[in-house]
């Protein structure tokens, strides 16, 4: 395994990849400063935002294709009689 890593860092660092660990302490969904103070909140309005856009845009879609189905299936119905 030592082997492995070995050449994983290798490859990371020939390929200008960089990779790092940040550990931070959340108190109450807030990261904690080193001074004590709050920071931002963990999950961000940015995010929390993004997240509505891309659930709004996930059921537009959903809807979509029921929209079309029906129509493709009331087409067969006309079809049909």
């Amino acid at each position: 395994m030592t082997c492995f890593y070995s050449k994983l860092i290798t490859f990371f660092e020939s390929h200008t990849v960089t990779y790092s660990c940040e550990v931070r302490e959340i108190i109450d969904g807030y990261y904690i400063n080193e001074d004590g103070s709050r920071a931002a909140h963990v999950i961000s309005e940015d995010y929390e935002e993004n997240e509505s856009k891309r659930k709004l845009r996930k059921t537009i879609a959903i809807i979509s294709a029921i929209a079309l189905i029906l129509a493709v299936l009331l087409e067969l119905l006309q079809l049909a009689c």
